[in-house]
């Protein structure tokens, strides 16, 4: 075997192991309640964090358009002017 074809199945041997342990079922413990609440308060948070972004996001874009608009207008009168 040239060097080549040793490295090749070296790294398809890894990549074999590494799937079969990715997608091996893996034992899972039941959740605790606390667990659960604490993830739901998580989520939560996560939530409302994201809904402040995009409002947030929403108002600039709304500030933007109105800029581009006014700035189209004051382009189009100086366009018009300068005829």
């Amino acid at each position: 075997m040239t060097e080549n074809t040793l490295t090749l199945c070296i790294c398809t041997g890894i990549y074999a192991l590494l799937v079969l342990l990715i997608l091996l079922p893996t034992r899972r413990q039941p959740p605790n309640a606390s667990a659960g609440g604490e993830l739901r308060r998580d989520l939560d948070q996560i939530l409302a964090n994201t809904q402040s972004i995009k409002l947030a996001l929403d108002q600039h874009r709304r500030v933007l358009c109105d800029a581009y608009k006014r700035i189209s207008a004051v382009t189009k009168w100086l366009e018009k002017a300068a005829r």
